[in-house]
């Protein structure tokens, strides 16, 4: 996520989380809020540097192999085909344990609510942004990137407990409801609904599920510390351990699906029970936290005081 879809969401986070503390509901834990902001500021840092050079490169091929079409093709293209691609590169990370160390960060909350939809992991940019490369044939950068803005906002509007189903849109948008089947570790919600903005590549690719029962959200081993920076390497030491246990299938383990194991050894199994785990913020969290602000913010600004937006403009 940018810092222009961050600076929109994080009103909205406001709003949300000031209505659920006046009026008493449970939608929000402040320790949990915090971790999950405290991520959406590292992964803002680097996903401005990673749009920066994505960007510059994607211009350069743009400029080399673009074919003119009329400008609603390129609309068209650009929103349709981002969202095909993001599926598919978000389905390959549930079903990668490397990738999957690197997504991690945005399950690990035990609430749905818009924060969660900001918090991401500081390398999921360098995951995601290189397949949007092949676009660059038909869809200019400007496009593109209203494109992605356009996903993000939405993709963090869908993070609300609030939003019931909604059954005459289910069956092209992806809903808030969907959605909190895809962050929920019930057994039978695991590994589905992979869309971003549409979920007809889920009805397509067989991974829809509709949400029939409560949903409880988190991992199937939670990760207990508020700590946005621990949140980024959790899924590296979790992957690390597994390899040090089995060390003649560590190329295998790496490109399996989280949880695999050799044959003859038992595979890993959620567990249902909601570990509301009694940490409070340390003083030294909250410190980190108040740091990655003035670090968040201060590096975008100098950024974008350095090189402006002229490598966003269309070629």
């Amino acid at each position: 996520m940018g810092t222009t879809a961050l600076g929109i969401m994080l009103v909205f986070v406001g709003l949300e989380w000031g209505f659920a503390w006046f009026n008493g509901r449970t939608w929000y834990r402040f320790e949990d809020g915090l971790s999950n902001l405290g991520c959406a500021l590292l992964s803002m840092v680097a996903h401005v540097f990673f749009l920066w050079g994505f960007v510059s490169v994607y211009s350069q091929v743009h400029q080399s192999v673009s074919v003119s079409i009329p400008w609603f093709l390129q609309w068209g293209i650009g929103l349709v085909f981002t969202d095909l691609i993001y599926y598919w590169v978000h389905r390959l990370s549930h079903g990668c344990w490397l990738l999957w160390a690197i997504h991690v960060v945005h399950h690990q909350s035990e609430r749905f609510n818009l924060s969660v939809g900001t918090r991401h992991g500081i390398l999921w940019p360098l995951v995601l942004l290189p397949f949007y490369l092949p676009l660059a044939w038909l869809v200019s950068p400007a496009v593109l990137l209203i494109c992605l803005l356009f996903h993000s906002v939405f993709q963090v509007l869908i993070h609300v407990e609030w939003v019931k189903s909604l059954p005459y849109l289910e069956g092209i948008l992806v809903t808030p409801s969907l959605h909190r089947v895809h962050h929920a570790r019930n057994p039978g919600y695991l590994d589905r609904n992979f869309g971003g903005t549409f979920i007809v590549w889920d009805s397509l690719f067989g991974t829809k599920k509709g949400e029939d029962e409560a949903c409880i959200f988190g991992l199937t081993k939670p990760m207990t510390s508020w700590n946005p920076v621990e949140a980024n390497y959790f899924g590296f030491r979790e992957l690390i351990r597994n390899l040090r246990k089995f060390p003649g299938h560590r190329w295998s383990m790496t490109f399996s699906p989280p949880g695999w194991r050799p044959g003859g050894v038992q595979k890993m199994k959620p567990s249902l029970k909601r570990p509301e785990f009694a940490l409070t913020l340390s003083m030294r969290d909250r410190a980190l936290f108040v740091f990655l602000v003035i670090l968040g913010a201060a590096a975008a600004f100098a950024l974008f005081q350095a090189v402006g937006f002229k490598s966003f403009q269309p070629i």
